[in-house]
């Protein structure tokens, strides 16, 4: 097994009397459903080109209901000062994936604003159901999860998680995550740093930290990654983005916005983190979260938003989101 740049990989399959069609059917309902391609070589071989988190277990023409196991990606949004858009951030990533087809489990573990739970669940039919609360009692993902879709499950925020905040362990969440069959699993968490933000973050691979242009948020920023190297997260994959970003009016270093823009830019710690993708300051957003149904696509109103957080989140996933979300 050879692997391409980026985050693609190869398997050479052979197989005398299957083409590779009636495989990719066969397994995936339809060729190119979840964003793979193939491409038969002679007649005997077909190689199947795979997202990373992919893998065959065995023949799939033997056992096509078990011919892969999916490598979990988790991801969370996390900073610790309000108000940088953390929730709706985690909404954009949670409904750009599923509506292209990822299978995603949306976890609220904010404990003092459920303002993503309102967003996926407008109509407040769960509000009866088990919470995140429920989860960290030690309840299953099965008993927690509510379906919103065929493609999105969600765990629904509660006040209550605080009685977790001094927990003593710290892989909690990371236990309960274990064996899932999703593809994407996307928790939003509340602005500050406790051990249920430690649970969440030990069970991430992916850390996406929406800042501001402000004094206050690059203070806030320099001691998260101070709480960050206390866990000793090696591997996390971690993104710094500026949200609401405002372009400076002048290219005169010294005019304020450029000096705390340049703070973080600089910052030696920081820049090895910070995403070059940018998401501007629009009102879009607003509407987005608080109008049910309301789409980001490639219509005028959306157009730069779209792009933007398509370009976001190709540079994280690698993934092209082609539809609205």
């Amino acid at each position: 097994m050879k692997y391409l740049p980026e985050n693609w990989r190869y398997v050479i399959h052979r197989t005398p009397r299957v083409t590779a069609r009636i495989i990719f059917e066969m397994i995936f309902g339809g060729p190119g459903n979840v964003g793979l391609t193939y491409a038969p070589v002679q007649r005997t071989r077909i190689i199947f080109y795979l997202p990373l988190h992919y893998r065959f277990l065995h023949s799939p023409e033997k056992d096509p209901q078990k011919h892969m196991e999916v490598f979990m990606k988790t991801i969370a949004v996390n900073t610790i000062k309000g108000g940088t858009g953390k929730s709706t951030l985690a909404a954009v990533f949670i409904n750009a994936l599923s509506g292209a087809g990822y299978r995603c489990l949306a976890i609220d573990a904010d404990a003092s604003n459920n303002s993503l739970s309102f967003h996926l669940d407008y109509s407040g039919e769960l509000e009866e159901s088990n919470t995140i609360f429920n989860l960290f009692m030690g309840d299953p993902i099965r008993d927690c999860a509510n379906k919103i879709n065929d493609r999105l499950d969600l765990i629904r925020g509660d006040v209550r998680l605080n009685e977790f905040r001094s927990t003593d362990s710290l892989k909690k969440l990371k236990r309960s995550l274990q064996g899932l069959k999703y593809d994407f699993v996307i928790i939003d968490t509340s602005p500050t740093y406790d051990n249920i933000i430690g649970n969440v973050l030990t069970a991430s691979d992916i850390l996406l930290i929406p800042v501001l242009q402000d004094l206050f948020t690059y203070q806030a920023l320099r001691y998260q990654f101070e709480k960050l190297a206390d866990l000793e997260l090696d591997n996390l994959d971690t993104h710094i983005i500026f949200n609401q970003f405002d372009k400076p009016q002048t290219e005169n270093q010294d005019a304020y916005r450029n000096q705390i823009t340049n703070l973080f830019l600089e910052d030696k710690t920081f820049k090895p983190f910070i995403n070059p993708n940018r998401i501007s300051r629009s009102s879009v957003f607003r509407k987005y979260i608080n109008k049910a149904h309301y789409r980001i696509d490639g219509k005028t109103e959306t157009m730069k938003v779209y792009e933007e957080i398509k370009n976001l989140i190709k540079s994280i996933l690698d993934i092209d989101i082609k539809e609205g979300f």
